[in-house]
């Protein structure tokens, strides 16, 4: 029940496996209180980014003010969470076999599993949206120009941020102000209108790579179109 309860959900909304962004706006707001999304958020980073401090700071501080609330709560009415604990083994001793004659007993049968429909129906997407990119345009002709509007354009995009080198893009990525970053080479315009391909590269966020790969798909289709 407690797996079902609580850990489920928390891994669901943590944003491990399934964009935050994607969610609705009340999910979103909701994973604000999940210690779980600063705990994968501060993972990703130290394994896949090293230590950049200024996502591990802000997130671990959000994380302990949590757990200090939380504990803070449990002190305040540890009296009442043993009594509780205690009547739930005894409910669970006495009631096992006749659960479905106490209505309370149904409630705590059906609601988690409504509870999981909710967030299954609403949280478990791959759809990628509302998601910022970076593009550092290097040729900055018309055809780039063109191309970075048909990005704006895009609904799966809210931001498209304009980066100025190869460091401010390093920067952006490991921050997480962007999941997807675009570099247009100089000779994007003149392989254009020779007739040649026109070469682009796309580099992804590697903490979180289902995300990044199906933005990058996004990319490639306007690309392509």
């Amino acid at each position: 029940m407690a797996l079902i309860i609580g850990f489920l959900p928390a891994m669901i909304l943590s944003g491990f496996i399934f964009q935050i962004s994607s969610m609705p706006i009340w999910l979103q707001f909701i994973t604000n209180f999940i210690p779980a999304t600063y705990f994968t958020t501060i993972l990703q980073t130290l394994f896949l980014s090293g230590n950049i401090y200024e996502v591990i700071i802000p997130n671990t501080l959000w994380m302990l003010l949590i757990g200090i609330v939380l504990f803070a709560i449990i002190l305040k009415s540890q009296k009442e969470v043993k009594l509780m604990f205690y009547q739930l083994l005894a409910l669970i001793r006495k009631e096992f076999l006749a659960i479905w004659s106490d209505k309370r007993s149904r409630i705590v049968i059906i609601s988690p599993p409504l509870i999981q429909l909710v967030l299954f129906s609403f949280a478990v997407t791959l759809e990628v949206k509302n998601i910022s990119i970076g593009v550092l345009d290097r040729d900055n002709s018309n055809q780039s120009k063109e191309f970075i509007r048909s990005l704006k354009y895009s609904d799966r995009f809210s931001e498209v941020l304009y980066l100025k080198s190869n460091k401010d893009l390093q920067e952006k990525l490991d921050s997480q102000k962007i999941m997807v970053a675009i570099e247009i080479s100089q000779e994007f315009s003149q392989k254009i209108q020779k007739g040649q391909k026109a070469e682009i590269g796309l580099i992804g966020d590697g903490r979180k790579s289902n995300s990044s790969q199906i933005a990058i798909g996004y990319i490639q289709m306007i690309i392509q179109s």
